[in-house]
């Protein structure tokens, strides 16, 4: 669902895409379209999922970073989810819904964990 909005413009606090999608909303909405209930925003989602080490990560999964904006450097603010070869799809300035190498000095700052949907 969320690689059909690769480009689309990143907008804080969207979540559709008439609108556009921050990082969290793009997967609020991608899991509203296909009926799972996913909370609105990332450190919500981060509290839904439950943590993985990071050697049994796979795509598909969530990772989340914390500290990328905001005056709590613990706090859980940005999500994306795993695709493969080190790269997460997420929506991010700039330029929106991306992939975006995970292995960038800045991601790799901000990693918190990897978390996946209780099954």
């Amino acid at each position: 669902i969320a690689r059909n909005y690769l480009g689309q413009p990143y907008t804080w606090g969207g979540d559709n895409p008439a609108e556009g999608f921050d990082c969290s909303g793009l997967w609020y909405y991608a899991a509203k379209v296909i009926g799972i209930v996913l909370p609105r925003v990332a450190a919500d989602q981060a509290a839904a999922t439950n943590q993985i080490e990071v050697r049994h990560m796979r795509p598909g999964d969530f990772i989340f970073f914390k500290g990328t904006y905001g005056d709590d450097p613990e706090a859980i603010t940005h999500v994306g989810v795993l695709t493969e070869d080190a790269q997460m799809l997420d929506s991010h300035e700039p330029g929106g819904v991306q992939y975006t190498d995970i292995t960038k000095q800045y991601w790799v700052e901000h990693f918190a964990f990897v978390g996946r949907l209780p099954t």
